[in-house]
């Protein structure tokens, strides 16, 4: 061999060792492109798990409180009024030289002191009181000759000036009136004053809008008497009774208890009490709508430890703080009676406030300030899951409503609603989508000639491409007035249609034997099309006959045309819009499962004698069931997932009904509509983050439940 030859063919082996190397080099390159895109995968998810859980977590946690500070007042000062200093709402105090002090908080040490903003003289003969009503102070003052006077205060550059509000000659009396011997309360229209004299009382009901108009009832004999003028009654105990009075209609409902009530606690909204009776039980009491008239029926009961001196209830969370004799604090859900949290401390005694979520209790003139923390965990499984007992609903329900204008309004975040509403929506899309998607499937998969399936296939798969919102607004502009106008229409073809197809089914065989050898495949699609749009024709003609027929039969049962009429469009709307957004998905995954049955299987089955739709049932689809069911499953994921078609159509009302063609608001939808609005942080901004994990976590589980079926079947149809 040559020198040459050699040196050739060292230099052609070490070639070959680079290429090899290289392509080495370059394998594991890829291979770690690709194991570190999948991580990332995994980790992107990790993440987005763990987002979620950081935000619902609070709601898992105990409510507590942390003193964070205190204020000092000067000695021999009473406490009127513990305002929410913090928030710029001053505290009120009355010294010996019964002058009316206001406190608010020091602008050079926020946390440490406070500073007297403003001193109003008074009679040592008046008795006052402070009531918080829609953001501002009103101050009641009474005189020794029984005149009543009712000033509000304005709050300008921190400065309080005073407003007369009304003036009343309430009563004749020449003696002094203790200051717990009278109350009154406000709502927008009215004002209710009670003044008590022996042992009778006075309560005075007056309008605000005219303050000419003005009701007096006498009472005897009451005891707890509590003014409730935004539904227009009092409440008091009498007897051993608990006795409601309506102002306008001089009604008396006297309700009787096993044993004596100790005290009673009203709601800031007036439609509930806590009603503590001696044997240590506390009730709830709320307004219901009964036959017309608006009366108080219990709600629940709970046995408590000790005897509650002072109930709080919270401003936007269904949380109510007991203080008893023992100077404990318990939290409980006010809607559900559950106890979430137990705090026991010797610096809170019977004189506290609450605000938000700050607690205010004054012992020995210092006010300790308290922060309220984890107040979401208020919210329980009970709560979020089960049926609950609202003020004006007269059974338990699931509800949920969270948009108010007002404070001291019930939360109701019932999740059952919205995954009811998603359910529902995504099981209707199926009954339309499985069907037309599995029979395309199965037709071009193994009935259709090959060019037929190259035409069909691909303009199916591009509806996938068209976005969900422009399906959504095709469906809310132009679908919906259609479906209001031809809903009679648009259920007889939905009825009609199966005996349409089983017709075309039995005359299929017959025309197939009559027609030239080259027209024998492909030619149903256009001769089906052409039934269904005489179908649509036909039953679109008689609707106007039906509806004729309609009016001199009005309710009879065989032709039920009035209770047609008055069903909700929107549930079958949706039912169409998103059936139809996802057929391609589920369309696409069935016909890849159906066509990808090896041929030589198909064979077989024809040389043992089967017909086509045999071999179709007993060969076909049964090797393409697991990925039938894979395009279900993925069918129902994008369903549920579903945002802006179920936001645009459905009309979004939040109903826990099963049945189909009620209202209903998904999870999604939920999400999109509430999000905005909702307060970072607060339990509605928590409790939507708790609505998202519900949806990953479903749709997670589904599809990783259905990727499992499939490749059980897979592996059982295989080897089985």
């Amino acid at each position: 061999m040559s020198q040459s030859s050699v040196d050739e063919s060292s230099s052609s082996n070490t070639q070959t060792v680079k290429v090899a190397r290289l392509r080495k080099i370059k394998n594991r390159l890829v291979a770690g492109a690709i194991a570190t895109s999948g991580w990332l995968v995994l980790l992107t998810l990790g993440l987005l798990l763990w987002q979620l859980l950081i935000q619902v977590l609070p709601l898992t946690r105990d409510v507590s409180i942390t003193q964070t500070h205190q204020y000092a007042i000067s000695p021999n000062e009473r406490i009127l009024y513990m305002g929410d200093v913090v928030n710029a709402v001053p505290i009120i105090t009355q010294d010996q030289d019964c002058r009316i002090n206001f406190y608010s908080q020091s602008a050079e040490t926020p946390n440490a002191s406070l500073r007297k903003s403003k001193i109003m003289p008074l009679l040592c003969t008046d008795q006052i009181k402070v009531k918080f009503f829609d953001g501002q102070l009103y101050l009641a003052i009474l005189s020794h000759s029984g005149i009543l006077r009712i000033e509000k205060l304005n709050q300008v550059d921190k400065q309080l000036f005073p407003e007369l509000e009304m003036s009343l000659a309430v009563t004749e009396i020449n003696h002094l009136i203790a200051t717990n011997q009278f109350d009154f309360q406000l709502s927008n229209n009215t004002i209710m004053l009670s003044v008590q004299q022996g042992k009778s009382w006075k309560v005075y009901n007056i309008d605000r809008r005219s303050k000419n108009k003005i009701d007096v009832v006498n009472v005897e004999r009451a005891r707890h008497l509590k003014l409730l003028p935004r539904i227009g009654k009092f409440v008091y105990v009498a007897d051993s009774k608990l006795v409601t009075h309506d102002i306008a209609t001089g009604r008396l409902n006297r309700i009787a208890f096993e044993d004596a009530i100790s005290s009673l606690n009203v709601f800031p909204s007036q439609r509930s009490l806590f009603i503590s009776l001696r044997d240590k039980t506390l009730q709830k009491w709320s307004i219901v709508n009964s036959k017309g008239q608006l009366v108080f029926e219990p709600m629940y009961s709970i046995v408590i430890e000790h005897q509650p001196q002072q109930i709080l209830i919270h401003q936007s969370e269904n949380a109510a703080f007991i203080v008893d004799n023992k100077h404990q604090l318990k939290v409980i859900n006010y809607v559900t009676g559950e106890q979430v949290s137990d705090v026991f401390t010797n610096d809170i005694n019977n004189h506290v406030s609450l605000s938000q979520n700050i607690l205010y209790s004054a012992t020995d003139n210092t006010i300790h300030v308290w922060e309220v923390e984890s107040i979401s965990a208020v919210n329980t499984m009970q709560s979020l899951w089960g049926k609950n007992t609202y003020e004006g609903y007269p059974k338990p329900d699931y509800v949920w409503q969270t948009t108010s204008a007002a404070d001291y309004h019930e939360t109701k975040f019932s999740l059952v609603p919205l995954v009811i509403g998603s359910l529902k929506a995504s099981f209707l899309a199926l009954l339309i989508a499985v069907p037309l998607a599995v029979c395309a499937a199965m037709y071009t998969g193994f009935f259709a000639p090959p060019r037929l399936r190259n035409w069909i296939k691909p303009s199916i798969e591009v509806l996938e491409a068209i976005p969900s919102v422009v399906l959504g607004f095709i469906a809310a502009i132009w679908l919906a007035p259609l479906a209001e106008q031809f809903i009679l229409s648009l259920l007889l073809f939905v009825l009609l249609l199966p005996l349409v197809l089983v017709l075309f089914a039995l005359l299929h065989q017959p025309l197939v034997e009559r027609l030239p050898q080259r027209f024998k495949q492909g030619w149903e699609l256009p001769i089906a099309s052409v039934l269904l749009i005489g179908l649509g024709f036909f039953v679109y003609s008689i609707t106007d006959v039906l509806s004729m027929v309609s009016t001199n039969l009005q309710g009879h049962w065989w032709l039920p045309i009035d209770s047609l009429e008055n069903i909700n469009k929107n549930t079958l709307v949706v039912a169409l819009a998103l059936g139809i957004a996802i057929v391609p998905s589920i369309y696409s995954l069935a016909e890849d499962a159906i066509y990808e049955v090896p041929d030589s299987l198909k064979q077989a089955s024809s040389a043992l004698g089967a017909t086509r739709l045999q071999t179709l049932r007993k060969v076909v689809l049964i090797l393409a069931y697991p990925g039938i069911l894979s395009a279900i499953a993925l069918g129902l994921g994008r369903a549920f997932g579903e945002t802006m078609i179920v936001l645009m159509v459905t009309g979004n009302t939040p109903v826990a009904d099963w049945n189909l063609l009620s209202g209903l608001r998904t999870l999604t939808a939920n999400l999109a509509i509430e999000m905005p609005e909702s307060e970072v942080g607060n339990s509605h901004y928590q409790i939507l983050f708790l609505t998202a994990l519900v949806l990953f976590l479903f749709t997670f589980v589904l599809n990783t439940f259905a990727e499992l079926l499939r490749q059980w079947l897979r592996k059982n149809y295989q080897h089985g």
